[in-house]
């Protein structure tokens, strides 16, 4: 499993509390900024602005800020666990 891939799997729980999420799993695609070995990547959509809700939500500030709380949130605790893990392996 790469980084991107558990990476994104840290994000999608934070994402589903912030709204809906469409899938429970990722996708994997091959965009070379998702393949690159070092760095955990990740492409978001957060909605569709042809969907009356999608575009509600994205077009409010409490909505945008609600889905950007829980990419950090995600985020955070990816190298939470990352930086877990390191310390582990080296002692």
């Amino acid at each position: 499993k790469t980084h991107s891939a558990e990476f994104a799997e840290f994000l999608l729980p934070e994402l589903s509390q912030a709204g809906p999420v469409l899938r429970d799993t990722h996708k994997n695609a091959g965009f070379y900024v998702l393949l690159a070995p070092d760095v955990p990547a990740v492409l978001l959509e957060l909605g569709f602005l042809t969907n009356a809700d999608d575009a509600r939500r994205l077009e409010s500030s409490t909505g945008r800020k609600k889905s950007m709380r829980a990419v950090k949130s995600g985020i955070d605790h990816f190298f939470d666990r990352q930086e877990r893990l390191m310390a582990d392996s080296t002692g």
